[in-house]
């Protein structure tokens, strides 16, 4: 099969995932992944790859089924022809070498042929992707993303991404705009639509239960693994920023019963963020609330948003004004 193919991901791109969540030390003894992950590497005769999974997680090696695939392996690479440069019989090669997570050799095939400048510029393109196809299975960071991951994995990692970059209001201006985003969040991933839409709709308790939903998932993504603690962080301050952000007091009671928490979560987390800065407000410990008025970043923040009321206004205005003198009603 030519790389230059166009088609779904190679289903033992897959096995790259599975391998690192059973890295974690929670899943390291699951036994399900261990299936998926040599079910598939038996499926693909991937002799090199088992090699690298047995001494990366520790495994015992079977020297037997290590043994047949390497055999199969041999004997698969034995059938290509010996390559002229003219033919693409390199890239069948390349291919193989790549789908049995044979590293070395397919690095150094790839790198060969990129280097070559007798080849075609498409030719010398498609040993780049392989390139990249090989860092990514292998654990690297650089990726041919269109390669890598499939549109899915995509669609979650951009939504997960705005949930935090966006307002509220500008993250459902730009859901409506992509029907496929939105399809897919409708019949793949409910739980990440409900994170977004019970934010969205101020359901902080719904919030909450969705957030602690994502954080099991992303925790043991390769991508958002070393930044998911960082993200449920960021998630909650943005949270209690679109709450406290209405109300120039609001009681703990009532915030934790909003997010569906007790009193001493609420304001334990609420009194880190203030100390950290991240809250412009303070805890009235007597009267058992949270003040938001007395800062002077809520104040700020209310006063810029009056000035540029006034001045979106008065722009409106003299758009209007031009208009009409054009128009003859």
């Amino acid at each position: 099969m030519e790389l230059s193919a166009e088609g779904k991901t190679p289903e033992y791109m897959a096995l790259a995932g599975i391998k690192f969540k059973l890295s974690l030390p929670q899943l390291k003894d699951d036994p399900q992944l261990k299936e998926q992950l040599i079910r598939g590497i038996k499926n693909g005769n991937m002799a090199p790859y088992y090699k690298e999974v047995c001494n990366d997680l520790g495994w015992p090696l079977d020297q037997k089924l290590y043994d047949d695939m390497a055999k199969e392996n041999q004997e698969r690479l034995a059938k290509f022809e010996e390559d002229d440069s003219e033919t693409p019989v390199w890239q069948d090669r390349l291919e193989y070498l790549c789908s049995i997570g044979d590293k070395e050799t397919a690095t150094l095939l790839a790198t060969t042929k990129y280097e070559d400048t007798t080849l075609t510029t498409n030719r010398r393109l498609e040993a780049v992707f392989a390139l990249f196809r090989i860092a990514y299975f292998h654990g690297c960071s650089v990726k041919d993303m269109g390669k890598a991951i499939n549109k899915g994995t995509i669609i979650q990692y951009c939504v997960l991404a705005c949930a935090l970059a966006l307002e509220r209001h500008a993250l459902q201006a730009a859901l409506r705009r992509q029907g496929a985003a939105v399809q897919a969040l409708r019949s793949r991933f409910p739980e990440l639509r409900e994170l977004v839409e019970s934010l969205h709709e101020c359901r902080y308790a719904d919030f909450m239960k969705s957030l602690a939903w994502v954080e099991t998932q992303i925790c043991v993504d390769p991508v958002f693994r070393p930044h998911y603690q960082h993200y449920v962080r960021e998630a909650r301050i943005k949270a209690y920023v679109q709450l406290l952000r209405a109300y120039r007091s609001l009681s703990l009671d009532n915030i934790a019963d909003t997010f569906g928490v007790t009193r001493e979560f609420v304001e334990e987390e609420i009194a880190k963020f203030t100390a950290a800065g991240r809250l412009q407000c303070r805890i009235d410990a007597v009267g058992g609330c949270v003040v938001t008025g007395a800062g002077r970043g809520a104040d700020a923040d209310r006063s810029h948003l009056y000035q540029a009321t006034i001045r979106e206004g008065d722009l409106l205005l003299n758009r209007v004004k031009k208009l009409a003198s054009v128009i003859n009603f």
